[in-house]
């Protein structure tokens, strides 16, 4: 007696496994730039795809005539999207994990090498000058930068300030400029 065929859903899904193992070897390296790229967090990109992947396997019909690839793309910038958003209003709700942290709390927070003396006063020369360069901007460059620093965007940045976009444009290109002026 001849075996029935297998269910629809069990035949899709098997499809989708075969194409998302494809594209992972074909276009892996792009697809997870792509995270990068659209993540607040650069570190959440390889969690994100394989996300997206796990979200392609259940949800990709591959006789639907979409194409694969840019499916999975546009389902990845959403996931993306989604963590940064989740993130954002963590951070904004006051949840001790996503506050905003100023550059000297994250100067501090730097632990100490164990290293010989030479290296540590190397690495504190290192921050000492940093200092120096960061004291010779203007409090708004200096804010503006150390929030780009921490990864938000520039409409980020205004939102958390109050200021324009043009406002946070021209301090951070300015800060850059006077930046590169003293590293000369």
């Amino acid at each position: 007696m001849p075996s029935a065929a297998p269910p629809p859903a069990e035949t899709r899904q098997a499809g989708a496994e075969a194409l998302a193992a494809d594209l992972y070897a074909a276009h892996r390296g792009r697809l997870l730039a792509l995270a990068r790229r659209n993540c607040a967090c650069a570190e959440d990109a390889e969690e994100v795809l394989h996300d997206a992947f796990a979200r392609f396997i259940d949800r990709f019909d591959p006789d639907c005539g979409a194409p694969p690839l840019a499916w999975l793309a546009v389902t990845l910038k959403r996931l993306c999207w989604a963590r940064t958003k989740r993130e954002r209003r963590a951070r904004r709700d006051g949840h001790p994990l996503g506050r905003v942290v100023s550059l000297a709390e994250r100067a501090e927070s730097v632990p100490a090498a164990h290293g010989q003396p030479e290296e540590l006063a190397e690495l504190h020369e290192g921050f000492a000058e940093a200092r120096e360069r960061l004291a010779g901007l203007k409090p708004a460059e200096r804010e503006a930068l150390g929030l780009f620093a921490l990864g938000y965007s520039y409409r980020e940045i205004g939102e958390l300030t109050g200021w324009t976009y043009t406002r946070v444009n021209r301090s951070i290109a300015e800060g850059r400029a006077r930046l590169r002026e003293e590293a000369k």
